[in-house]
């Protein structure tokens, strides 16, 4: 008996995200995780399949029947044991345990809502009409301005901003994103869209307003405000803002936590320049521009179990999981609403709006 990853049906377990994978050609003897090839590696799972019957069984590890040892290795590990075939037990007490198969690497989590532009488009909520407003009046800008937006995903914020009149140029790197805010507002002859990021976009136009909605975190920190600062004429503004859930920790949001502890992995999210920030380096480039000026809007959103769900399932860290713990979570986190708070919940937001004018 030999105990390795169960490669074809691991593949196909992940198709559907953008995952990474390192082909291991031949059999490595260890005892456990610890005295392994990969004890070093950072990764984002870690299966082991008993070949035995050729079954992926979860939950349990049990060497004699085709179980799934899952540890979510480089984070924290939930299955740690030794995996051994002397005697058919996981003691590390063996010295002939083997493993062939695949190392399964993180996505690039901005490229993961492009994998789900549909359901983005038809779930994710837009941005109050206050704000417009008010990035307006702060910037002064009138009908005859230009807009750049950075990451547009499908509209959200370029259907609040395109009824002005103003030139618009939207830029995101999601083919699927685009085409489907490319057709809801194709009545606007005054708004392009350009498959391009943003740190790779090279333009001779000067734009009064840069406007970022909940994408400005996933372009390079690095270039970001430079970009920014180039892009705008003398005098131009910088308008970053985000959709925020905030009242995170009562009620169904505190209890929901029991649910992601047994299926969720933690992953890096980049920080939204959208929200003050205390003892920071500044960023390069952020100098160019005057101190922000920062608005608040609240408001709410009530959700069914199955809408909530839908809207969890464009969270990139959701997307990324493998799908058999996204549908153990989503699965969990269902059953939680209909059983305790009666089929609906009410979700705190605030858009975060953070305006700077560029220096002269």
């Amino acid at each position: 008996m030999r105990i390795h990853i169960y490669a074809a049906l691991l593949i196909s377990m992940i198709a559907s995200t953008a995952y990474t994978q390192t082909n291991f050609q031949s059999y490595m003897p260890y005892r456990s995780f610890e005295n392994s090839p990969f004890k070093n590696s950072h990764y984002l799972y870690f299966y082991l399949e008993d070949f035995e019957d050729g079954k992926l069984n979860t939950p349990g590890v049990s060497v004699n029947q085709g179980s799934l040892v899952i540890g979510d290795l480089g984070y924290k590990s939930r299955f740690v044991d030794s995996v051994d075939a002397d005697d058919g037990r996981l003691d590390e007490s063996g010295l002939q345990g083997h493993l062939k198969g695949d190392l399964v690497l993180r996505p690039d989590l901005k490229t993961t809502f492009n994998t789900v532009a549909s359901l983005y488009d038809a779930v994710r909520p837009g941005y109050p009409d206050e704000l417009v407003r008010d990035v307006l009046d702060l910037s002064g800008m009138d009908r005859n301005g230009k807009i750049l937006e950075v990451g547009c995903g499908t509209g959200q914020a370029s259907r609040l901003f395109a009824p002005l009149g103003c030139e618009m140029t939207c830029l995101d790197i999601g083919e699927n994103l685009i085409e489907i805010a490319r057709a809801r507002l194709n009545n606007y002859k005054n708004v392009h869209f350009v498959l391009c990021s943003f740190e790779d976009w090279d333009s001779a136009s000067k734009f009064d307003l840069v406007i970022s909605a909940t994408a400005f975190r996933w372009v390079s920190p690095k270039v970001r405000f430079i970009r920014a600062r180039d892009a705008l004429k003398a005098r131009g503004s910088l308008a970053i803002f985000s959709n925020q859930h905030v009242r995170k920790d009562e009620g169904f949001f505190a209890e929901v936590q029991e649910v992601y502890s047994k299926h969720y992995v933690v992953s890096d999210s980049p920080r939204d320049p959208s929200t003050p920030t205390i003892s920071e380096s500044p960023e390069p480039g952020i100098t160019a521009f005057a101190d922000p000026i920062h608005r608040v809007y609240a408001w709410t959103a009530n959700y069914s179990a199955e809408q909530y769900i839908k809207l969890i399932g464009t969270y990139s860290d959701h997307i990324a999981l493998l799908e058999l713990n996204r549908t153990h979570l989503f699965d969990g986190i269902a059953d939680l609403i209909n059983k305790n708070y009666g089929g609906s919940i009410t979700k705190y937001y605030e858009t975060a709006l953070a305006f700077r004018r560029k220096k002269t």
